[in-house]
């Protein structure tokens, strides 16, 4: 079972990357790709995620996904897919069929974009064993819409508990 780190959490928000937004946060996952012992971090939690999820590839939505996915995917040595979700429906880039597929994107802002990946994933004969972001921004009904496993390495619950204090609050 997957245990959030809270220092990933309280290092996420001293960069940054969530900051106190109007009516909520705001997120900036380019900070993480800036920041290499950052980004480095977030890499290696986000890793071991994945590997504990059996996941024999790693897919991307274009573009942030797919440049997680890409450092994710050379860290555990797998292959990697990105999808292309500008037309209807996504296009898949890569060789997923046959494979257990873990799906990554920076942030659950796009749900829409999630579940077509995944739809594009299934139809290009992947088995999608878990849905990832960075950073859910309570995405209760991603999470119903989904079925597969889906584990976001932050919550917004994590971050009103974690952060207040470098927020400031």
């Amino acid at each position: 079972m997957f245990k959030r780190s809270p220092a990933l959490v309280l290092e996420l928000c001293k960069a940054g990357v969530i900051r106190p937004g109007k009516g909520g946060i705001a997120v900036d996952t380019a900070i993480i790709a800036a920041e290499p012992n950052l980004r480095s971090f977030v890499i290696g939690e986000w890793a071991s995620l994945i590997q504990a999820a059996g996941a024999e590839a790693v897919a991307g939505i274009a573009p942030q996904g797919a440049a997680y996915a890409a450092l994710l995917a050379e860290k555990i040595g797998v292959p990697f897919a990105v999808i292309e979700c500008s037309g209807e429906p996504c296009t898949v880039y890569g060789k997923v069929r046959g494979r257990r597929v873990a799906l990554v994107n920076d942030t659950s802002e796009n749900e829409p974009h999630i579940l077509n990946g995944m739809k594009a994933l299934t139809s290009s004969g992947a088995r999608v064993v878990l849905v990832s972001v960075i950073i859910d921004a309570d995405s209760a009904t991603l999470k119903r819409s989904l079925r597969t496993h889906y584990a976001p390495l932050v919550r917004a619950s994590d971050i009103a508990a974690i952060c207040s204090s470098a927020f400031g609050g």
